[in-house]
C-alpha cells in the first residue's frame, strides 16, 4: 500500500471518487483528490501541502474513511429550506445566457437581469424566478453578471466576412 491510507479503496469506491473529482462541489472534489492521494502519499503533511489545505483537514477526511468508508465522506445535507429550482437550473442558465435572447422569444437584442429571470422560469416552468435567484445561480456557479452584448443581425451577405474584421480588397 506504501501510503497513509489505513484499508485499501475498493474498486467501486474508487469510481466514486474518480466522478467526485468532475464534481463541481469544491469539498466533493478535495475530499476525493484526498482519499487517491493518501494511496501513495507519504504523510498527511504531504497531501495537505499538494491540495492547498490544513494537515487536519486530511487526517479528519481519513478517519471518517476508514472508520464509515465513503458514507463518512460524503457531503451530509445541509440545514435550511431546500432549493426549488434544483441542481441543474445553473446549467440552465448559463446554456440559455450564452444563446441569443430571441432564440426563447425575447424581443430585446441583449439579456437583461428581468428578461433572464423570466425566460429562466418559463424554461424551467417554474411561477417566477427572482433577479436575486439568477445573480445566486451565477454566483454558485462561478459566473458573474456582466455588460450584455448586443446580438447585431444584418440582411447583408458579406456580413460575417466584414465582421470578421478581414483587410484588404472586398470580392466583387
Amino acid at each position: 500500500m506504501g501510503g497513509v491510507l489505513r484499508r485499501p479503496i475498493t474498486g467501486e469506491e474508487r469510481l466514486q471518487l474518480l466522478a467526485w473529482q468532475h464534481s463541481s462541489r469544491t469539498t466533493l472534489y478535495v475530499r476525493a483528490r484526498t482519499l487517491l492521494l493518501a494511496e501513495s502519499a507519504p504523510s498527511a503533511t504531504a497531501i495537505a501541502e499538494a491540495l492547498g489545505i490544513h494537515v487536519q483537514t486530511v487526517r479528519e477526511t481519513l478517519r471518517r474513511f476508514t472508520t464509515n468508508g465513503l458514507a463518512g465522506v460524503k457531503l451530509k445535507p445541509r440545514p435550511g429550506r431546500p432549493n426549488k429550482l434544483g441542481e441543474s437550473a445553473a446549467d440552465v442558465l448559463i446554456a440559455m445566457l450564452h444563446d441569443r435572447p430571441a432564440r426563447y422569444g425575447v424581443d430585446d437584442a441583449r439579456w437583461t437581469l428581468g428578461t433572464a429571470a423570466s425566460t429562466l422560469a418559463r424554461e424551467l416552468r417554474k411561477d417566477a424566478v427572482s433577479v436575486d435567484t439568477i445573480r445566486r445561480l451565477l454566483k454558485r456557479s462561478r459566473h458573474s453578471w456582466q455588460r450584455a452584448k448586443e446580438w447585431i443581425e444584418s440582411p447583408d451577405p458579406k456580413y460575417t466576412f466584414k465582421k470578421s474584421g478581414a483587410t484588404g480588397c472586398l470580392p466583387g
